[in-house]
């Protein structure tokens, strides 16, 4: 959230400090926020997914994945 307000601040501080805030403006400032912190969730919920389904194969294996192996098992 915190990157969101600093873009905003960064893109609209102008149109703010002038009071030019119109509906369009307020709508863009709201995806301003929401974006960055949709793809950080997403991005955290995939990674963790990808972390328990590495260690759950893991468990089961009796080998010993090599890098490579590992790898490509994080990134299915």
């Amino acid at each position: 959230m915190i990157v969101g307000f600093v873009l905003i601040a960064v893109n609209y501080s102008s149109a703010i400090i002038s009071g030019q805030i119109t509906r369009a403006r307020v709508i863009q400032m709201c995806l301003t926020v929401l974006v960055p912190y949709v793809v950080s969730t997403v991005s955290s919920v995939r990674h963790g997914m990808s972390a328990a389904r590495l260690n759950f194969n893991f468990k089961f294996s009796n080998k010993q994945l090599s890098p490579f192996e590992m790898n490509s098992a994080s990134q299915v």
